[in-house]
Order: structure tokens, then C-alpha cells, then sequence
């Protein structure tokens, strides 16, 4: 098993709602130059980011700890100087690889997003949740988007879908609207005990829920980068299917078997 370590222990919000205002606030804070828990949000947002890639998290960790550390904007100090454009340069170089990967950060969350909504629905559909079912609607839902690319996203970013997923449920909060590529990784650094406490929601949904004829959980036990539970999770919040998505999952099974009689 994996673990996500911290230096810090930050104290969880326990409601959806507390971890929404949390984030509101802290993003309004921002604003003012002021920042809290540098380290825990930046470990947390390199292992979003570069969950299989110890390099990339060691590139983002250094370089963000390098530009918020005491006095690294003193012009009149030479070898605070060099520190500061030697960690811009590298905080540039990590952003633009960023760039490349966000679309595949938010497909998987949004994988894991709808899993939750079908696992939360009051109906019951032929086979119960899972990744396949969710692939389908959301092929279903946006109306022919590849299913390849979700799938390719959720298999290479499954084991941090839960903070994901977490992120992906506090962006649209946000009261400064980030660019595309920083949406997932803003709340995380104005808020990063906000997404540990709804990404340990989504984790004990993920590694509890086991799909029907399959034997291990939608979340991989072994490899999934396990959030600290030293704090209460926060329950993640549905959303509710509209009647044409609930129709679809319901015929799901019904037109498989009909193609596998052909």
C-alpha cells in the first residue's frame, strides 16, 4: 500500500458545505497574499499531478517550497536572488508539463465522479456501479466524447482519482475562476485540508464499493495513493440523474445481451 505523507496534521472539515466555505475563504485570502499549509498543498497537488513519477513530484515539491520560503524575494540579497529565478524557472517548467495533463486529470475525476452518482442513485440498475457503466454514460452524457481517453485517463490517474474527484467538487467555488489547467489544482493549494477531507470521502467509497462479478474495488487497495485518516472525511454530495441518463443505465444490460445473442 501507498501513503500520501505530510509533515503537518491539519484538522478536517466534516461537511461538504464547511469545506466549500473553507475554500471561498481561503481563496479570498489569497487575494490578499496570504497562504497557508505551502507544504501540505503542494505535496498533495504533486501526487495529483505525478502520481508514477517521483522525479515530477520531486521537480513541483522543490520548486514551490523554494518560492515560498522567507524572504526569497529579496532582490538585495544575491544568493536569495539566484534561489528565486532558479525556482521560478523550474515552478515554469513544472507548470507547462502541467499544461499536458490537466484534460486527463479531470476525465478520470469525472470517472469517479459518475461511479459516485450511479452508486448514490435511489434506483437500482442491472449490474450495479461501475467504471464500464460510467464510461458508458459518459459517452451517453456528452454525447459521443471518445471513451478511449476516459478510459486511458482513469487507468493512468485512478490511483489519485479520489483527490481528484475532491478538487473537481470545490473548483467551481472558487470566487477567481482559475485557467483550464490550474481548476484541479487550486483548491488544493488554497484549501488542502478542504480536498483531504472530501478525498477520504471518496476513498472509503472507492475501496468499499466492489463491483458486480469483480473481486477488487473500483479504487486499487495495493497502488491507490491512500489519504491520512487521521482526520473525519466529508461525505461528497451526488448528483442527481436526470430521467433520459437513468434511462439509459437502465437498458444497459438489456441491449448487451441482445448484441451477445447476435
Amino acid at each position: 500500500m501507498r501513503f500520501v505523507e505530510f509533515t503537518q496534521e491539519l484538522p478536517y472539515p466534516k461537511t461538504l458545505a464547511e469545506c466549500k466555505a473553507l475554500y471561498v475563504s481561503r481563496a479570498e485570502e489569497e487575494l490578499k497574499g496570504v497562504r497557508e499549509f505551502v507544504e501540505t498543498s503542494t505535496i498533495l497537488s504533486a501526487h495529483m499531478v505525478w502520481p508514477e513519477e517521483p522525479q515530477g513530484r520531486a521537480r513541483w515539491i522543490a520548486a514551490n517550497l523554494a518560492m515560498a520560503a522567507p524572504n526569497v524575494w529579496d532582490v538585495d540579497d544575491p544568493q536569495r536572488h539566484h534561489n528565486r529565478i532558479v525556482a521560478s524557472l523550474a515552478a515554469e517548467a513544472a507548470a507547462g508539463d502541467l499544461k499536458g495533463r490537466w484534460a486527463q486529470m479531470e476525465r478520470a475525476a469525472l470517472v469517479l465522479r459518475w461511479v459516485f452518482n450511479i452508486a448514490q442513485a435511489p434506483q437500482q440498475f442491472p449490474g450495479g456501479p461501475s467504471i464500464s457503466k460510467a464510461l458508458a454514460l459518459i459517452e451517453y452524457v456528452t454525447g459521443g466524447s471518445s471513451r478511449s481517453q476516459y478510459s486511458a485517463a482513469w487507468t493512468h490517474y485512478r490511483d489519485v482519482a479520489h483527490i481528484l474527484a475532491a478538487a473537481m467538487d470545490l473548483a467551481p467555488h472558487s470566487p477567481t475562476p482559475p485557467v483550464d489547467f490550474w481548476r484541479l489544482i487550486q483548491p488544493v493549494m488554497f484549501a488542502p485540508e478542504a480536498v483531504l477531507a472530501l478525498g477520504l470521502g471518496y476513498q472509503q467509497f472507492g475501496l468499499a464499493l466492489v463491483p458486480h462479478g469483480q473481486r477488487a474495488p473500483i479504487l486499487p487497495p495495493e497502488t491507490l495513493w491512500r489519504l491520512p485518516a487521521s482526520g473525519t472525511s466529508a461525505s461528497p454530495q451526488a448528483d442527481v440523474l436526470d430521467a433520459p441518463q437513468i434511462n439509459f443505465l437502465s437498458q444497459q444490460r438489456r441491449a448487451r445481451k441482445r448484441r451477445e445473442k447476435n
